[in-house]
C-alpha cells in the first residue's frame, strides 16, 4: 500500500472513531427529556470536525496548491438540518460546495475526494456543487432549495465566498419574494399534512413530517426568517413573532421532538421517522416507564407527545397566521364586500374575527364560546391575538367558571346547534379550553389507548364521534331517517362527546364514563331525564356492537336479551346511532357495511319486538309462510313436485327462521344438484357489490372438519372470513355459508381467484396439499413485529346462557393469519359441531364467537366437561 493510501486510511479510522464517540456521547443525553437538541448538536460538531478534517487533507495532502488561480477556491456548506446544527444519528448529511464563479478541475478533484471519504465513513451524504450565481438562481425558482439555503452555514474553504453568497441570497432571493415563499410554504405544509395524516393526533405519527411534528416548527422559523430577512438563526430576533410563553413551548417542543427522533434511529437503526407501535414499546422501556394512574408506560410516552403535537398546532396556527396577516396585500375592492354583522363585543380585524378587549377575553375565558359560535356561523378564522388571549384564559377558569349557568348554557349551544360542531368543538379543544372548561375531560386529552384498533387519541374520537352523529342530521340513509325521528337530539351529541371520557382510570371504562357523566349533565344544563338517558348511553354503549358482531342475530335469546336491556324503541334509536358515529371514529377503515348490515339487522329485529312482540313467538307460522314462499318459486322453476316436497323437507326448523328466500332457493337448487348429480362437493359464489362482502356456499357431506378445512383454504388463499353459518340437513349434507372479503380491498373477487379457492378446498379435503405450510408461507410476508408490541392474553369464556339451543364458546386472541382454522380445527377434535361461527377483528386482537353443540346436537350441559373443553381450548391456543 502506498504511503498516501496508508494516510487515507489511517485518517479514516481516525474519524470513525471521533464520530463513534460522538455517538456515545449523545446517547448518554438521552436520559433527559430535555436533552433531544444537545443529542443533535453532539453529533452536528463531530460532522463538523470531521468535514474540515477531510478538507484541509485534501486540500494540503491530496491536492495542495502552491499559487491558486482566482478560480481555484472552494467553500463547504452544510445545508438543511446540517445547517441548523441538528443531525439524528441515521440523518442525510446535506453539503453544499460553493463556488466562486467557475467549476475547475481542481475543485472537481477535491470535491471527489471527499465525497468518496464521506462515503467510506458510511455517511449518507446529500450534495451539491453550484456557483453562487446557480444558487440564487435556483432559489428563485425552487422554494425548497430557497429553504435550504436559508439554513446554510460555513464550514470550511474560503469564507469570502460564502459572504457573498449570504449577501446576494438575501438581497435577491429573500427581499425580493416574501409573499410568494410565505403562500408557497403554506401550500407545502397542507400538501405534507395531507400526505402524512390530516390529524396530529394519529396514533402512529411521523415526528419529523407530520402535523404537529419537527417540521411544523421548521417551517415556523423559515417563515419568521424570510419575511423579516433575518440572516442567521439568532433566537433573539426570532423570538419576537412570539410571546415569551409561547417561545418556551417553542424550545421545549423541539427539544423533546429531537429527543424522540434520537431515540427512534438508534433502535431501528435506520433514519425511521414513523413512531411506530413497536418504537413506542423500546423507547417506554429505555425511558424506565412505568404504569401509572391507569396508564401503561407506552401511554403515558406517548400523551407527553401528543401534548407536545397539541402546542406545536397552536404554534402553528398563532404565528404562521400571524405571519400571513403581515404578507397579505389588502384587497382594494374590500370596501365594497359585504361584511357580517356583528355584535359587540365581536369585531373584524383583517377579515379575522377578534374580540374589542383582549384581557376582558383573558379574564373571562367563557366570552370565548361566543367567539367560536360565530366562527361556525360565519366560516371567518379567528385572529391569532384572540387566539393568544384564549390560551391564556385556561389559567383564570376557576370553578365557579365552570359552573356558571349561561357559560354552560353557551357550551351546550356549540355542541347541538352549531353548523358543524367536530371543528368548532377542535378548535376549543386546540386552544385549551375544553379540557379547562370540562375538568373530567383533561384525563383523556392527548390519551393513546395502545392498540392497533383506535387510529386516534381519545379526545379526536369523542370529537369525531360528534361530528359523525352531526353528519346524520343530512343524507337520506337509515340512520339519517332515525335521527330525524328523534324526540330529543341533544342527548345522542351530549352522549357522542362523553361515551368515551372514562378512558384512562382502572376500572371499566362504560362504569366510570357513567359516573362522570352522571355529576357532568347537569351541570352543562341537562334535565334529569336527559341526564338518566346519557347515562344510560354511556353505560352501555359497547352493547349493540358487541351483540350484533359476536351473537347470531337471529337467535330468540339474544334479540329477547337485547330487548330487555334498551326497553323501548328511543332508546334502541339513541344506542343504534351513537354505535354507528362511535366505530365511524374510530378509523377511516372500521366502519364497512359488513358491520353495518349486522347493525342494522339487529336494529330492524329489535325494532319489530318493541312495536309487537308477538313476531318472536310466533316461529311455527313463520316456518310455514317460508316453506310456501319456496314451494311458489320453485314450482314457477318447473321444479318437479317431488323434488319441490324434498327441498322443503331437508331442512330443520331454524334454517327457514334465519334464512332470507332468495338464499333459500339458491341452497335447494345447490342440495340438488349435489345430491342428483351424485357430486362430492358443490360451491357458489355471490358478491354483494352494495355490503362490500362475498358470500360462499358450500354444499358437502358433512364431517367434523369440513368448516376447518374450508376456513384453511381461506387463509392459504389470503381471504378474510368476517362471518360464518353452518347448516346440516336432515340427509347429513353440510350447507356451510361463509362470508369473505379480500384484505384491504372491498370490490368484487375475480372469479378465476374463486375457482382456485374451490380446487384449494377439493385438494385439502382429499389430503393432497400440506394446508399449514401454506398458511405458514402467507404469514412470512404480515408485519410481525408490530403485531407482537401487544400483550394479547388469551381469553375463553363457555356460556351456556346466550342461546337456547347451543353452548356459546368466545375467545379473545392475537389475530393472525389462519386463525380461525386452527381454531375451527381444535373444536373438531374436541367432538363438537359448530352451528355458526362470528369473527371480529380489533386490530391486533380477535374476538370470535362459537355457537356449538356436541355430537348428537345438545349443549354442553356438564360442568366437567366445560372444564375439560376450556382447559384444553387454553394448552392448543395459548402458544399460536
Amino acid at each position: 500500500m502506498s504511503v498516501a493510501l496508508q494516510k487515507r486510511a489511517s485518517l479514516i479510522t481516525q474519524l470513525k472513531a471521533q464520530l463513534a464517540a460522538a455517538h456515545d456521547e449523545a446517547q448518554s443525553h438521552l436520559t433527559h427529556w430535555n436533552n433531544g437538541l444537545k443529542c443533535a448538536g453532539i453529533l452536528s460538531a463531530a460532522m463538523d470536525e470531521v468535514v474540515q478534517t477531510l478538507f484541509t487533507h485534501a486540500t494540503t495532502e491530496e491536492y495542495p496548491r502552491a499559487n491558486p488561480l482566482k478560480s481555484e477556491h472552494l467553500c463547504i456548506v452544510a445545508t438543511g438540518g446540517y445547517g441548523r446544527q441538528t443531525l439524528a444519528p441515521k440523518s442525510d448529511v446535506d453539503l453544499l460546495f460553493l463556488l466562486p464563479h467557475q467549476h475547475t478541475q481542481w475543485s472537481e478533484s477535491v470535491v471527489e475526494w471527499m465525497l468518496y471519504a464521506l462515503w467510506d465513513l458510511n455517511l449518507k451524504i446529500g450534495h451539491a456543487t453550484r456557483t453562487v450565481k446557480e444558487c440564487v438562481r435556483l432559489a428563485k425558482a425552487d422554494q425548497t432549495i430557497a429553504t435550504a439555503m436559508m439554513d446554510a452555514r460555513f464550514l470550511a474553504g474560503e469564507s469570502s465566498i460564502f459572504v457573498e453568497f449570504e449577501a446576494a441570497y438575501y438581497t435577491q432571493v429573500m427581499q425580493q419574494n416574501a409573499p410568494t415563499y410565505v403562500a408557497a410554504k403554506m401550500l407545502e405544509r397542507e400538501e405534507r399534512h395531507t400526505k402524512q395524516g390530516t390529524s396530529r393526533y394519529l396514533v402512529e405519527p411521523n415526528v419529523k413530517e407530520g402535523k404537529g411534528g419537527l417540521r411544523d416548527l421548521q417551517t415556523l422559523v423559515w417563515l419568521v426568517r424570510f419575511v423579516h430577512g433575518l440572516h442567521t438563526q439568532n433566537e433573539v430576533p426570532l423570538q419576537a413573532d412570539f410571546t415569551a410563553l409561547e417561545w418556551r413551548q417553542f424550545r421545549r417542543a423541539e427539544n423533546f421532538l429531537w429527543f424522540m427522533r434520537f431515540h427512534m434511529h438508534i433502535i431501528a437503526g435506520r433514519a425511521e421517522e414513523r413512531l411506530s407501535f413497536e418504537l413506542q414499546r423500546e423507547i417506554a422501556i429505555a425511558m424506565g416507564l412505568k404504569s401509572a394512574r391507569g396508564l401503561n408506560g407506552i401511554e403515558r410516552l406517548m400523551k407527553h407527545y401528543f401534548l407536545i403535537a397539541k402546542s406545536v398546532g397552536h404554534l402553528t396556527r398563532v404565528v404562521c397566521t400571524s405571519l400571513e396577516l403581515q404578507n397579505t396585500v389588502e384587497n382594494r375592492f374590500a370596501l365594497f364586500t359585504k361584511k357580517p354583522k356583528l355584535t359587540k363585543p365581536l369585531l373584524l380585524v383583517k377579515g379575522q374575527l377578534s374580540h374589542t378587549n383582549l384581557r376582558d377575553l383573558t379574564q373571562n375565558p367563557t366570552h370565548a364560546f361566543s367567539l367560536f359560535a360565530e366562527a361556525d356561523k360565519t366560516g371567518l378564522l379567528i385572529h391569532p391575538d384572540a387566539i393568544r388571549a384564549i390560551a391564556r384564559s385556561r389559567m383564570h377558569l376557576d370553578e365557579d367558571e365552570q359552573c356558571d349557568a349561561q357559560a354552560n348554557a353557551q357550551f351546550l349551544q356549540l355542541l347541538t346547534h352549531t353548523r358543524d360542531p367536530e371543528n368548532t368543538l377542535r378548535a376549543v379543544n386546540e386552544a385549551g379550553l375544553l379540557a379547562s372548561f370540562l375538568p373530567p375531560f383533561r384525563h383523556v386529552e392527548a390519551l393513546m389507548q395502545f392498540n392497533m384498533y383506535h387510529h386516534y387519541t381519545v379526545d379526536e374520537h369523542l370529537i369525531r364521534t360528534v361530528g359523525r352523529v352531526a353528519a346524520m342530521r343530512e343524507g337520506t340513509d337509515m340512520p339519517a331517517r332515525i335521527f330525524a325521528s328523534l324526540s330529543n337530539p341533544r342527548v345522542l351529541l351530549v352522549a357522542a362527546l362523553l361515551h368515551d371520557i372514562g378512558k384512562g382510570y382502572p376500572e371499566d371504562h362504560s362504569i366510570k364514563g357513567a359516573e362522570i357523566a352522571a355529576n357532568l349533565c347537569p351541570r352543562m344544563g341537562l334535565k334529569p331525564e336527559e341526564t338518566e338517558l346519557v347515562v344510560w348511553l354511556i353505560r352501555y354503549h359497547l352493547d349493540m356492537s358487541t351483540t350484533a358482531f359476536r351473537r347470531d342475530v337471529n337467535d330468540a335469546k339474544t334479540i329477547g336479551d337485547f330487548v330487555e336491556l334498551v326497553q323501548n324503541i328511543e332508546r334502541l334509536k339513541l344506542l343504534y346511532l351513537l354505535t354507528i358515529a362511535d366505530i365511524q371514529a374510530v378509523g377511516p377503515t372500521t366502519w364497512n357495511s359488513w358491520r353495518a348490515d349486522l347493525l342494522a339487522t339487529l336494529y330492524a329485529q329489535c325494532e319489530l319486538h318493541l312495536g309487537n312482540p308477538e313476531p318472536l313467538a310466533a316461529a311455527p307460522q313463520r316456518i310455514a309462510n317460508a316453506q310456501n314462499q319456496l314451494q311458489i318459486a320453485l314450482e314457477g322453476m318447473e321444479w318437479p313436485r317431488g323434488s319441490i316436497e324434498a327441498a322443503i323437507a331437508w331442512h330443520n326448523p331454524n334454517y327457514w327462521l334465519k334464512t332470507s328466500a332468495h338464499d333459500q332457493i339458491q341452497d335447494a337448487v345447490l342440495i340438488r344438484t349435489t345430491r342428483e348429480n351424485g357430486v362430492g362437493l358443490a360451491t357458489r359464489f355471490e358478491h354483494d357489490q352494495t355490503r362490500g362482502f362475498t358470500t360462499w356456499t358450500i354444499c358437502a357431506a358433512d364431517h367434523p372438519r369440513l368448516l376447518s378445512c374450508i376456513a384453511g383454504a381461506c387463509a392459504a388463499q389470503g381471504f378474510n372470513i368476517i362471518g360464518a353459518y353452518i347448516d346440516t340437513t336432515k340427509e347429513g349434507f353440510a350447507l356451510d355459508r361463509i362470508y369473505i372479503t379480500k384484505p384491504h380491498d372491498a370490490g368484487a373477487i375475480p372469479y378465476a381467484d374463486f375457482q382456485q379457492l374451490e380446487a384449494r378446498l377439493i385438494a385439502i379435503l382429499s389430503g393432497k396439499t400440506n394446508l399449514k405450510q401454506h398458511i405458514q408461507a402467507r404469514n412470512h410476508y404480515k408485519n410481525i413485529a408490530r403485531e407482537q408490541a401487544f400483550d394479547v392474553p388469551l381469553v375463553v369464556n363457555i356460556s351456556n346462557t346466550m342461546s337456547q339451543n347451543f353452548t356459546v364458546i368466545e375467545l379473545e386472541i392475537r389475530d393472525q393469519s389462519g386463525l380461525l382454522y386452527d381454531i375451527t380445527r381444535l373444536l373438531s377434535t374436541l367432538n363438537l359441531n359448530i352451528a355458526c361461527a362470528f369473527v371480529a377483528t380489533y386490530g391486533e386482537k380477535a374476538v370470535d364467537a362459537f355457537y356449538v353443540t356436541d355430537l348428537t346436537g345438545q349443549k354442553i350441559t356438564s360442568s366437567a366437561r366445560i372444564a375439560t373443553l376450556k382447559k384444553r381450548i387454553v394448552a392448543e391456543l395459548g402458544n399460536l
